[in-house]
């Protein structure tokens, strides 16, 4: 009853606008709340076969597959193990670090703003300002929740950050531990993708650079760390740094066998983003919003205060609405969709500039921030570097930066009209709004999948853990059917598996099979056969001569089966058994002719005479000089 008793002193002693901004704050709080709970529910939910397989299948055994430039299924592999190979929980994993990370981010960045708050205001503001670090469960703005080295370069992004600001903003020994923690993060960005690491590495040296506070000495412990950890990698991974760098040097290599955009030649670019008239409409209202809201929220007309108060109430109503799933999400291609946040930093810039020449802007002089504000706004394009999508669409992943690019202007905008912190409520309130939107809109087209996650009702059981997905009707029928094939003809877990098919490792991964050469047999690119023979070549014989082959029947995405006969090996009823014919699911991933049929025949076979094809591999090797591994 005290604490009941002393909520209610509290607020009779506020004025009536205080206490409608703590509503608003503590609403945007509950709505941060329920989207993370919801996020760690839909865990259990959905499979892309696809990206997703192949993320399963680099985690759950890094060792089988050598040459990648990305390192990021070692980095993985002990917590995927940890928790019990669980699909579900491994996604939830990543979902919890990326935003805890972001939120440590946010509430160094905040803290210092609520000094005559309370720190429970800090929490909320920074709780609020964190909840896009979400879009990083999203490629091309669907949803895709499995971590990769998308995941885990933003996380290193994150990591470094946090160390940028304790450097900044901290002194004595929390400095050192900053460039101990810019060194760790380099290091996890550098594990995910190297030439994101690069770039991370400039824009630091350079923000410390133009703000004066480089020392050699503190620099060194960074890149010191940084070495340690990649030297340590090394020698968990291969037992040598040279074995190391000669893996990463042939990763390269059948990146550029493959031609799909990872080249030298296309790593910087600016890519075009169409965007429709809705779009339109909705970031042109959101930046208004931002540019005069907190302007507005402290102006002496009560009308005014009145207005943007009720706007930010319609957001929130809005945004709890949809994670409640009172208001239905309609499954549609929105793949920039993430990148309206960009309204936050550009209102907010809009804001400064007003304040800055209003008559009654007080004379202070803000800390200058340009360096760092510029820092956040190109981190998001420095993360994106290296991939082969549009740069647009990888950049939103990383735009919780954007946020806090334009939580920081913003904050400079209230100083320059006396505002307390409790003016960023109305952006608070846009932004709960645009993150509950974007993700639940990235859950109603999950990627490469043909139903909403909300609608998803089949059940598949993953031997590994023996939990239980529940997924779209083609993807729960395909992957039962297949797995009953394989159980009836005797595959057993661990057996090479050879896919053909060109779009479908995770029914490797489905089958607990060992994919052969790549954890991803990867189709439909001018390199993709080129870049299979390239990783055939570093199989064993015997390897090659045990594996299971599954293929897909004229396949627009399938890799063509003949590149067996420098081993060899003839794909043929005489070498093969078929144990199963079925269909494959429908995806219709990079078809041009809409009207086709999007599903094929599949066939699981297996090797009728073992022996005889390893014969056949070997002396097919002898004949070509090649090396026989024994390793």
């Amino acid at each position: 009853m005290l604490f009941f008793k002393n909520i209610i002193n509290y607020i009779e002693k506020n004025t009536a606008a205080d206490n409608f901004a703590i509503a608003l704050f503590a609403s945007s709080l509950l709505v941060c709340v329920c989207l993370i709970f919801l996020v760690l529910r839909v865990s259990h939910v959905g499979i892309d076969l696809t990206d997703e397989g192949y993320y399963l299948n680099w985690i759950s055994n890094p060792w089988l597959y050598q040459y990648y430039v990305s390192q990021f299924g070692y980095v993985y592999h002990d917590l995927f193990n940890m928790l019990g190979q669980s699909v579900a929980h491994i996604r939830q994993a990543n979902a919890l670090i990326s935003f805890g990370l972001a939120w440590l981010l946010a509430y160094l960045l905040v803290r210092p703003w609520c000094a005559e708050s309370r720190v429970f205001t800090a929490i909320v503001i920074s709780l609020c300002i964190a909840a896009p670090s979400l879009f990083i469960l999203m490629i091309t703005g669907r949803w895709v929740a499995t971590p990769s080295y998308n995941s885990l370069n933003f996380q290193g992004y994150l990591v470094a950050m946090v160390g940028v600001m304790l450097v900044t903003y901290v002194q004595s020994a929390r400095s050192r531990l900053g460039w101990v923690l810019i060194g760790v993060g380099g290091w996890l960005s550098f594990m995910a993708k190297p030439p994101s690491a690069a770039m991370l590495g400039a824009v630091i040296l350079l923000y410390f650079i133009a703000t004066k506070q480089l020392q050699a000495k503190h620099a060194a412990l960074g890149v010191l760390t940084s070495v340690l950890a990649l030297m340590l990698s090394a020698f968990y991974i291969d037992g040598s740094v040279l074995v190391f760098i000669e893996r990463l040097q042939q990763g390269l290599h059948a990146a550029t066998l493959m031609q799909a955009g990872h080249g030298m030649a296309s790593l910087f670019k600016l890519d075009y983003f169409p965007i429709d008239a809705v779009f339109k409409i909705k970031f042109l209202i959101f930046t208004a919003f931002v540019a005069v809201s907190a302007l507005l929220y402290v102006s002496n007309k009560k009308i005014s205060t009145v207005f943007i108060s009720l706007l930010s109430a319609i957001f929130v109503v809005s945004a709890v609405m949809l994670v409640f799933m009172l208001q239905e999400p309609a499954q549609s291609i929105k793949k920039y969709h993430g990148l309206i946040i960009l309204a936050i930093p550009l209102g907010a810039a809009i804001s400064l500039l007003i304040a800055k020449f209003l008559p009654h802007a007080q004379g202070v002089n803000p800390k200058p921030i340009a360096a760092f504000v510029c820092l956040l706004l190109v981190l998001p394009y420095c993360y994106a570097v290296g991939t082969g999508n549009n740069y647009w669409q990888t950049a939103a992943g990383a735009g919780v930066f954007w946020v806090m690019a334009g939580a920081v202007l913003l904050h400079k905008s209230m100083q320059y009209n006396g505002a307390r912190v409790s003016a960023m409520m109305p952006m608070l309130a846009l932004l709960s709004y645009v993150t509950v939107e974007v993700v639940i809109n990235a859950m109603a087209s999950p990627y490469r999948q043909s139903q909403s996650l909300f609608v998803q009702k089949s059940q598949i059981t993953f031997p590994q853990s023996n939990e239980v997905l529940t997924v779209a009707d083609d993807s729960g029928k395909y992957l039962n059917q297949l797995g009953l094939i394989a159980k009836n003809a005797g595959f057993k877990a661990g057996t090479p598996l050879l896919d053909f098919t060109g779009h479908h490792p995770g029914a490797v991964y489905f089958l607990q099979g060992k994919a052969v050469g790549q954890a991803w047999m990867i189709g439909g690119y001018p390199g993709s056969n080129a870049l299979a023979r390239f990783n055939l070549n570093h199989v064993r014989c015997d390897e090659i001569a045990q594996a299971w082959v599954l293929l897909e029947k004229n396949g627009y995405r399938r890799v063509t089966p003949t590149i067996m006969a420098m081993d060899g090996i003839s794909l043929d009823k005489e070498h093969y058994e078929v144990v199963g014919k079925l269909n494959s699911r429908i995806m219709a991933w990079g078809r041009k002719k809409k009207d086709a049929s999007y599903i094929y025949e599949q066939r699981l076979a297996k090797p009728v005479n073992p022996q005889q094809l390893l014969s056949a591999c070997k002396q097919a090797r002898v004949a070509q000089n090649a090396p026989q591994l024994t390793f």
